[in-house]
C-alpha cells in the first residue's frame, strides 16, 4: 500500500523520504530481558526546505523540540498513523547533494527522544528524563537506576580462585561456576554450559543435557562448586 510520510516541526510539515525507528531491550546471560525498553533512535531523510533551518538545533546540546511523524496511507477511509515524539534531541545531522535524482538536496537525522505516543497503541513510551507531558498518569518504561534484576555474565575459577577457560577443564576437576549480577538476590537462574565434550556435576548430581536450571542468587558475585565429568552418550 502506498503511503506519504510528512515530518511537523517548527510549525512546519515535511515531505520524509525515509524513515526508521526502533526499540531495544538487554537481556541477561540466560536470555531473559534484564531492563525496560530503550528507545534506539528516529532515523529520518527529508527534502531540503528553504525555510527550515535545523543547524542552531544541531549546535545546541541542551535544546528540545516536540515532534510529529503523520504516516498517510494513499486510499480513501485508511486511518492515518500518527506518531508524537517529546523532548527531542538531534544527534545527527548529515546534508547531501547529488546531481542526479528527482531530490537533490536530502537532509538525514537522527534523533532521541524521551517520550513518544503512537496512535495505533494504547500504551506509551517514557524515559526518566522525560519532561514533557500530556497525560499525568503517563510513568517512565525506562528508568536511570535500574532496578530489575541483571544478570551480567559468568565466568570459571579453578579452586584457587585462578580464573579458568572451560575447554582447560578436565575429567574429574572441581571448579567455580561464578556468576556475577546486580540486584537478582533471591531471584532463580538458569544456564546452560553448553558442552559437547563433557558432563558436569552440581551437588552431586549429574547437570541434565548441560543446564543448570534454577539457581538461586545469594550475592551479587555467587560461586557454584562444580565437577567435570565423563559424557554420558
Amino acid at each position: 500500500m502506498s503511503i506519504k510520510i510528512k515530518l511537523l516541526i517548527d510549525e512546519k510539515e515535511i515531505s520524509v523520504l525515509r524513515f526508521s525507528f526502533g526499540f531495544n531491550q538487554s537481556t541477561d546471560i540466560s536470555n531473559k530481558p534484564s531492563q525496560k525498553p530503550v528507545f534506539n533512535g528516529l532515523k529520518l531523510t527529508i527534502k531540503t526546505e528553504k525555510d527550515l533551518n535545523l543547524a542552531e538545533w544541531s549546535f545546541a546540546s541542551n535544546q528540545t523540540k516536540q515532534l510529529e511523524l503523520h504516516i498517510y496511507p494513499i486510499i480513501l477511509g485508511a486511518k492515518t498513523r500518527k506518531l508524537y515524539l517529546y523532548d527531542c534531541h538531534l544527534i545527527g545531522w548529515k546534508n547531501d547533494f547529488s546531481a542526479t535524482g528527482t531530490h537533490p538536496l536530502r537532509e538525514t537525522l537522527i534523533i532521541t527522544c524521551a517520550g513518544i505516543k503512537d496512535s495505533n497503541s494504547t500504551e506509551e513510551y517514557s524515559a526518566y528524563w522525560r519532561e514533557t507531558f500530556t497525560n499525568d498518569s503517563v510513568t517512565p518504561t525506562a528508568m536511570d537506576n535500574e532496578t530489575l534484576p541483571n544478570l551480567i555474565n559468568y565466568h570459571f575459577e579453578d579452586e584457587e580462585e585462578n580464573e579458568i577457560r572451560k575447554k582447560d577443564i578436565r575429567i574429574d576437576d572441581v571448579f567455580y561456576l561464578v556468576i556475577h549480577s546486580e540486584n537478582a538476590i533471591g531471584e532463580s537462574v538458569t544456564i546452560n554450559l553448553d558442552d559437547n565434550f563433557k558432563d558436569y556435576e552440581y551437588n552431586n548430581n549429574r547437570i541434565i543435557n548441560d543446564v543448570l536450571k534454577d539457581v538461586i542468587i545469594s550475592d551479587d558475585i555467587c560461586k557454584l562448586k562444580l565437577k567435570a565429568i565423563k559424557q554420558q552418550n
